[in-house]
């Protein structure tokens, strides 16, 4: 659906609606001053789409904000930034209010943080079009409406009268598009909008955004770390490190021929959907610097493989390369032409396992689940508590890991998968099936075989600081498991010093605590944890999400070089199905408690059976502008049902695209029957009736 402008558009397709020149951000900090951005410039374009990606602290949040004028006061900003030839710089908070949300827009990381819990969703947009217009309350109501509607969410005229904690996250993030957009603004900042949410959830706000961009004809700086993200929405690239625009183009440019070998090295290290990658990912090494009181030189120095000491003495300019839209900042520019990440950044030797040379059927099982359940009872009242209900956490789940094996567990959140590891992970009796650990079934142990058994079942977590407690040296946290399991002093001593060396961290650095290591350095600490008792089995709960793509790599690599050299069994869950399939040998799609197929990695990946699975793997953007124009995504509808009230018959049926283009009969079967997993090429089985590959008519009715 369109929906009236409040206003006629300033500036026409194409022309220049945000100029930014030679931006330098400063700020105060205990250690001294943050030169947070350092000498950015770029043109914006009415109607474009144009991405700033780099690592964490590299300034693209802090550009954003500069942009948007939320800097605290004490925040030093220099340059020039310009709204339709209208310096920015300069105005007070009071001028600034009247462009934000009418001029200018921001999409937060966390829609649940921006929006206010206290007023409903319908509330915070009129409050947001009455701020700028003159309009009656039963206009702006009813432009709310029509705005929810425009982003997808269903039943607009009641749910606009919801609260945000009525809603899921991929709602929440909906909801904030459009009150970005109540106002038709010229300009659209979406910084990371697609971050925490399930794959099938991001593609359906990407196209949200690509809805709302239509409508407004706003340009949209698109701030992320996913560069597949990058290549389906953006027309140009600002790559940025340590404050600095580093390397600038189109999309095509930087993907295709990037010069930098930064911009080089990002590319390389991302796992691709499409590619079956065996071995080792390119890493870029080291972290990046501290952007108080850096040296002189290129701040890149101490991570590329091709400095000289020029590189030391002074740091680049960005310089035009052969494309006219495409410049990089490197002093050897013309020397690095061609040459890509498998020159540069070699990827490092991994050990390989014995094991990987035995079949899987000739391997032991380590752990096996047989028709698994996890029921909760829904609870009601609260004097007199009564039951209402079922939550049907897990509901029927087989599935076997063998030595050596690293076995995915995906799908989308509310899925059962956490649930799937607090099971295994608990050692306990689950309301229906059987856990066996290496053979032995946790509902008949005592305190003390479950507490013996734990040492061969260990986890790391997804957010390492979390993980780790502040107030102890990571000596401490590593050793703490075998003071418990009566290790003697002398042994702990040596042990730590062996497992900080065996995941690539500093002896030396034993005293020190989580806070003094980056966030890939803190993952690797959580890894010797779980090492330190010897396991058989490790469970990986989003161990890469909270990483930067360059540390994510690092990670991932000393995963697959801890398994080869000590044989260990991974279950490994993660949302960025390129990371399982490069580092899984099988895995398992989860759907509302359920298995709904499993396999063979490369088999699934290459030919999957279930719809569900299908539209998992379409959603994820992949690195590759080309690919990402000439695909055709399927784009689920809704979000996840209740585990407490789950559809009849097949569970998928009430999203699945399959579905609606089947005759009554058939129809009747998926509302009826539940579908079992049932086998079809080598190990590969899917939970579907009408399991096989995409038809062009069901692609039609999306």
């Amino acid at each position: 659906m369109s929906i009236q402008p409040l206003k006629t558009r300033r500036t026409q397709a194409g022309q220049t609606v945000l100029s930014v020149r030679d931006l330098h951000v400063t700020f105060p900090s205990e250690a001294g001053l943050v030169r947070a951005v350092r000498g950015l410039s770029f043109d914006l374009a009415a109607g474009e789409t144009m991405a700033i990606v780099g690592e964490s602290g590299s300034g693209k949040s802090v550009t954003s904000l500069a942009v948007m004028g939320l800097h605290p006061p004490t925040t030093r900003i220099t340059g020039s930034i310009k709204l339709h030839g209208e310096e920015l710089l300069g105005q007070n908070d009071d001028q600034l209010s009247n462009l934000r949300g009418r001029d200018m827009a921001m999409i937060f990381q966390d829609p649940l943080s921006a929006l206010t819990p206290v007023y409903t969703v319908g509330d915070q947009i009129v409050e947001a079009i009455q701020a700028h217009y003159d309009v009656s309350n039963a206009k702006a109501w009813q432009r709310a409406i029509e705005l929810l509607d425009l982003v997808g969410i269903p039943n607009p005229q009641t749910r606009v009268k919801s609260f945000p904690f009525e809603f899921s996250g991929g709602m929440r993030q909906r909801v904030m598009i459009a009150m970005a957009i109540a106002n038709d603004p010229d300009v659209i900042i979406a910084d990371e909008p697609t971050t925490a949410l399930d794959v099938t959830i991001q593609a359906q706000v990407l196209e949200v955004l690509k809805t709302a961009q239509k409508e407004t004809g706003a340009a949209i700086i698109m701030i992320t770390h996913d560069l597949g993200v990058v290549a389906s929405m953006s027309e140009r690239v600002v790559v940025m490190y340590a404050g600095r625009p580093v390397e600038t183009g189109s999309v095509d440019d930087i993907f295709y021929q990037p010069r930098m070998p930064y911009t080089i090295g990002l590319l390389g290290t991302v796992p691709r959907l499409d590619q079956s990658t065996h071995g080792a990912l390119p890493v870029l090494e080291g972290n990046p610097p501290s952007v108080v009181e850096l040296p002189p030189g290129c701040p890149f120095v101490p991570r590329c493989p091709k400095a000289v000491d020029r590189c030391k003495a002074s740091e680049p300019e960005l310089e035009a390369t052969d494309s006219p839209t495409h410049t990089a900042a490197c002093h050897r520019l013309a020397e690095l032409e061609g040459q890509g990440h498998a020159e540069l950044f070699p990827p490092p030797e991994l050990t390989t396992s014995e094991l990987a040379e035995l079949p899987r059927e000739q391997r032991p099982v380590v752990l096996e689940l047989t028709d698994l359940k996890r029921h909760y009872p829904l609870m009601k009242g609260a004097i007199y508590r009564r039951r209402v209900g079922t939550v049907y956490a897990v509901d029927g789940i087989d599935l076997d890991l063998r030595q050596g094996e690293t076995l995915g567990l995906v799908g989308e959140s509310g899925c059962g998968k956490s649930t799937t590891l607090l099971e295994i992970l608990n050692l306990g009796k689950p309301t229906a099936g059987a856990v066996k650990v290496q053979g032995r079934d946790t509902s008949t142990l005592t305190r003390h075989e479950r507490k013996e058994l734990r040492r061969n079942l260990q986890v790391v977590f997804q957010d390492p600081m979390a993980s780790l407690d502040p107030r102890l040296p990571i000596f401490d946290i590593i050793a703490e498991p075998m003071q418990v399991h009566g290790y003697k002093q002398a042994d702990i001593e040596l042990r730590v010093r062996d497992l900080l060396r065996l995941v690539g961290l500093e002896p030396g650095h034993a005293d020190r605590y989580p806070q003094h290591f980056s966030g890939g350095q803190r993952q690797r600490i959580g890894i010797a944890r779980a090492l330190s008792l010897e396991p058989k089995v490790m469970v990986l709960d989003e161990p890469v999400s909270a990483l930067d793509v360059s540390i994510q790599a690092g990670v991932i690599n000393l995963l697959d070089d801890l398994q080869g050299k000590l044989g260990l069994s991974y279950v490994f869950v993660a949302h960025d199905l390129a990371v399982i399939r490069h580092i899984a040998d099988r895995v398992a799609v989860m759907y509302l408690g359920k298995i709904v197929e499993i396999g063979d990695v490369e088999r699934v990946y290459n030919d999957p059976a279930h719809p569900y699975t299908q539209a998992l793997l379409s959603a994820i953007p992949i690195p590759d502008p080309n690919t990402e124009r000439t695909r055709q995504r399927i784009v689920l509808s809704g979000d996840l049902p209740s585990p407490a009230n789950p559809p009849s018959g097949c569970k998928f049926r009430t999203r699945c695209f399959r579905y609606a283009v089947l005759d009554e009969a058939s129809q009747a079967r998926c509302r009826d029957e539940v579908p079992d997993l049932v086998q079809r090429v080598g190990d590969q089985s899917a939970a579907c009736h009408f399991a096989g590959p995409v038809r062009a008519d069901e692609l039609a009715t999306r």
